[in-house]
């Protein structure tokens, strides 16, 4: 059973916060004790915003430091010098040392700030499955219609599975109301049959996913 879900985008504005926000009122209420991971931050002093957020809400006791695996500098850095398994190793170490305290991790991948948008989405990617993580795609709905949003659904899958990921679920973020039944149903025939996908208006909040409370995608059943 996997231990982990990796919630991670392949752009910019998908309002993956949110997501990572939903899906930490589903898991809390169901899985025990449920961690939270980022696997690079800005920071390694303060809280990000959403890492603070969700600290406070849920009431995580784990030091802040057990809490993201290294810095973007250290990123860039290792990825400049050719010395990725570097990140890979760094991040693995710190997200098993929180894995023994908890019997479910949502990680929150990069927020695509840089513009290696290519290369983050490949690390994202090889993080998840070193990690041992369902990956959770989020794509971005807002200012697009539904051709678009399939297209890019689409396109995030195929390179999802090319890496080889566990796909969790996918959710397709602040799609526009008119849009919404159409995307639906037209992600019900691109999507795998065993994956479920959400989709959500942009006229409606995070409860959107948070109300779902349905029982979770196979192999990750409490």
């Amino acid at each position: 059973m996997k231990q982990g879900i990796y919630i991670t985008s392949a752009e910019p504005g998908s309002g993956k916060s949110v997501v990572v926000l939903g899906t930490m009122e589903i898991l809390s209420g169901q899985m025990g004790r449920v961690g939270f991971f980022r696997p690079a931050v800005q920071d390694e002093k303060a809280p990000d915003a959403i890492t603070g957020l969700i600290r406070k809400r849920y009431r995580l006791d784990m030091p802040y430091e057990m809490m993201y695996g290294c810095t973007y500098e250290f990123v860039r850095q290792m990825l400049l010098d050719d010395r990725d398994d570097e990140i890979l190793k760094l991040v693995l170490e710190k997200y098993k040392a929180l894995e023994k305290v908890c019997d479910m991790i949502v990680c929150a991948g990069s927020d695509y700030t840089g513009a290696a948008a290519a290369l983050e989405f490949d690390l994202n990617a090889r993080l998840a499955n070193n990690l041992g993580c369902a990956v959770l795609p989020v794509v971005k709905g807002h200012g697009r219609d539904t051709i678009q949003i399939v297209r890019a659904a689409q396109g995030l899958l195929e390179s999802l599975e090319e890496r080889k990921c566990d796909l969790f679920a996918l959710v397709v973020n602040r799609v526009p109301d008119r849009f919404v039944d159409e995307v639906s149903s037209e992600m019900k025939r691109v999507m795998p049959a065993d994956v479920p996908a959400y989709v959500l208006p942009s006229s409606r909040s995070s409860r959107n996913l948070r109300s779902e409370r349905s029982p979770l995608p196979s192999g990750l059943n409490a």
